[in-house]
């Protein structure tokens, strides 16, 4: 008998759950286009995926915050078809 590890955003207390509004195409590309952090929405300008795993992908992104740019990771989990931010 083998154990099975199950790896979910439940398991990641280092990450916080945020609202993102994406694309997603038929050969299963996922581009983020805005995100909502503590209420302030955030349009993302640029993107570049970092790691696709099994459970989840990493992304490289670029936000708007008024006249500046700012680094931001996502985390984007399949099994639970939500987004994560590190905290």
């Amino acid at each position: 008998m083998s154990a099975q590890v199950s790896y979910s955003i439940h398991d990641c207390t280092h990450l916080h759950v945020v609202p993102v509004i994406a694309s997603f195409d038929h050969a299963e590309n996922v581009v983020p286009l805005y995100v909502r952090i503590n209420g302030s929405r955030y349009k993302i300008v640029s993107c570049v995926l970092k790691e696709k795993l099994a459970s989840h992908l990493t992304f490289n992104c670029k936000v708007e915050d008024g006249d500046y740019q700012k680094d931001l990771t996502l985390v984007y989990f399949y099994t639970h078809h939500s987004w994560a931010i590190p905290k």
